[in-house]
């Protein structure tokens, strides 16, 4: 019974948490740590204010479903960025002028085309401008590498904010305190708050990739053309268009014959050159993606409403851990085992008779490629269901839960007392 009449002074907080107070907490954790992270690409011309946010949200969804497959798009940008940054280096016109966040730019649509009578003009109909289509421009002269513009002006056209971003750090660190004095005070904790704190190290990686990459652009920069954008039409018509430029120098078939090595040798060989060139951040990469799978491994053992549950969570957490690296890993290992084995097969393998032997006789490369693919398919479709079934039960977990969970850390534990 409270005395209304009663002065009191300072008045502690509760030692229990609710339910609300758990589903708020590591909700909006979520959230704030996918919304930092996502870097769309800039939406085509004439793309509605509907259209952007209806393509931030998805981005937002696939941060919140996988964020271990973001962090693989995160690196893929960055190998991007730092290889497109050293071409450009070895360029005399740039003349230092392009730097990774050019790169980063570049790569997510942000020049476009503009007329010599008009720089603002950025109209034309197909004006965007890759990276190798900028640096053919500046070696042949088309493009003064003088108007190329300052970092510090593409980092004024992103709108990342500051602000959010501390907020972001101080809740997951927050989030990542509770979880550390639950443990050493032994107070149990909830599916939900590991799960939660699995996101923290993917978003810590994403951010490092993507650091110089700008975020949340509308607009593209036009860059000055000497010809006008109609004598250009016919100059770039054989370039393949695509999502993303490719960095790849054109396809030179290997003269050598490969019949003079033995196979069990070149295999080998193979094998270990991938292997060599698979650099510190690729291997942080995947190390962090198994990190994400394993820190749900850590409610192994937890509370769970039945045995069913807990077995599925165990076997779940497995397939998230390792779906994902072993498909890359799988994928960069045979595809060159197969270029080193057979180079000319390989570049031309969509041709109906190409053959390549081996001891177990003739196998079409296509049809190694089909069943490749279809392995990668199925190892997805146990991703989803694994993942799927996660997010569910961390949720439905919390229908039954000891009563410890709800007891809240005791901080003052943590001083020391005269």
């Amino acid at each position: 019974m409270v005395d209304d009449g009663a002065d009191v002074g300072w008045v502690p907080q509760p030692d229990t948490r609710g339910t609300f107070d758990i589903l708020c907490s590591c909700l909006f954790t979520i959230f704030i740590c996918c919304w930092t992270i996502v870097h769309p690409n800039i939406a085509i011309p004439r793309t509605s204010t509907i259209q952007r946010l209806l393509d931030k949200t998805i981005c937002l969804l696939i941060a919140a479903f996988a964020p271990e497959v973001v962090v693989f798009i995160s690196w893929s940008d960055y190998t991007f960025a730092r290889q497109l940054a050293t071409r450009y280096a070895a360029e005399p016109r740039v003349c230092g002028k392009w730097t990774k966040t050019h790169s980063f730019f570049a790569g997510m649509g942000g020049f476009t085309m503009a007329s010599s009578s008009n720089a603002n003009d950025s109209n034309w109909e197909n004006g965007w401008l890759s990276p190798d289509t900028i640096l053919t421009l500046v070696k042949d002269g088309l493009l003064d590498a003088k108007d190329l513009p300052q970092k510090a002006a593409i980092e004024d056209k992103g709108k990342a904010d500051t602000l959010v971003k501390a907020v972001a750090i101080l809740q997951a660190l927050w989030l990542l305190a509770q979880c550390i004095g639950r443990a050493v005070q032994h107070l149990p904790i909830t599916t939900i708050e590991i799960a939660t704190l699995a996101y923290i190290p993917c978003a810590l990686l994403i951010s490092i990739f993507w650091w110089d990459k700008p975020m949340d652009v509308n607009q593209p920069i036009p860059l000055r053309i000497l010809p006008t954008p109609v004598e250009l039409r016919g100059m770039f018509d054989d370039e393949p268009t695509a999502s993303k430029p490719n960095l790849a120098n054109p396809i030179s078939v290997s003269t050598y014959s490969y019949q003079k090595y033995p196979l069990a040798r070149a295999s080998a060989d193979a094998v270990l050159s991938v292997l060599n060139h698979i650099n510190i951040w690729g291997l942080l990469t995947v190390f962090f993606c198994l990190l994400f799978g394993g820190l749900h491994c850590l409610a192994w053992n937890f509370h769970f409403p039945t045995s069913i549950e807990r077995l599925l969570w165990r076997i779940c957490s497995v397939v998230v851990s390792v779906a994902i690296p072993g498909a890359w890993l799988t994928s960069t290992v045979v595809s060159s085992v197969l270029k080193r084995l057979f180079p000319s097969i390989w570049y031309d393998h969509v041709r109906a008779e190409s053959y390549f032997v081996q001891s177990t006789g003739r196998l079409n490369v296509r049809d190694w490629l089909a069943f490749h693919r279809v392995i990668h398919a199925f190892g997805l479709v146990l991703y989803v269901l694994a993942r799927t079934y996660l997010i569910a039960e961390m949720f439905s977990s919390l229908r039954s839960q000891p009563a410890g969970a709800y007891v809240t850390v005791e901080w003052t534990n943590f001083w020391p007392h005269g």
